[in-house]
């Protein structure tokens, strides 16, 4: 909703240009290509597939969700980029729940491929088998979460991890530098 959204988009799009021309471009992608609306319809009007990746905010992805379900097709499939309210909480209010998955990539997008796929209690199963097709398809590593749990799993993992490397700075058994290096 920001009215300098889309200069802000071109602009990151602009910073990660040269990166993505060098893990490879598909044939014909130029920044100049990429199409901004505010319209939700009309950005919808002919999507296969629709991720949302809006701010970590029960209220605005309800809002946009219903949004979305309202505006696309009966059958396409919705992915939040959630990674802490469960796909079942989100899908209160999607029209045709069966499609609503949490999708959850890892930025950047562009470098990390992993996106954690998580169904909810309504979610067909067809629905999630399409999503991990659909991932891997662009060239995504899509990691199954078979069960709705707070952080899923990598960020579960993260922050262990990063529990851990406190402690250890806590307890005086490391520097931050010697943490970083091993």
């Amino acid at each position: 909703p920001h009215p300098e959204a889309e200069k802000h988009l071109r602009a990151i799009i602009d910073s990660v240009w040269p990166s993505l021309e060098q893990l490879g471009l598909a044939e014909n992608a130029k920044p100049d290509r990429l199409h901004f609306t505010t319209s939700i319809e009309e950005a919808l009007a002919e999507a296969d597939f629709v991720q949302e990746s809006t701010p970590e905010n029960e209220d605005i992805k309800d809002k946009v969700i219903a949004a979305i379900s309202e505006a696309s097709r009966s059958d396409v499939v919705i992915a939040s980029s959630t990674s802490g309210i469960p796909p079942t909480r989100l899908q209160a209010e999607c029209k045709n729940p069966e499609r609503m998955i949490v999708g959850h990539p890892f930025n950047p997008v562009y470098l990390i491929p992993l996106v954690e796929v998580v169904g909810g209690k309504q979610t067909a199963p067809e629905t999630v088998r399409w999503a991990m097709e659909f991932y891997k398809y662009w060239g995504k590593t899509p990691l199954h979460c078979r069960t709705e749990i707070p952080g899923h799993l990598a960020n579960r993992l993260q922050d262990a991890l990063q529990n851990e490397a406190l402690q250890i700075i806590a307890d005086g058994i490391a520097t931050t530098g010697d943490l970083d290096t091993a």
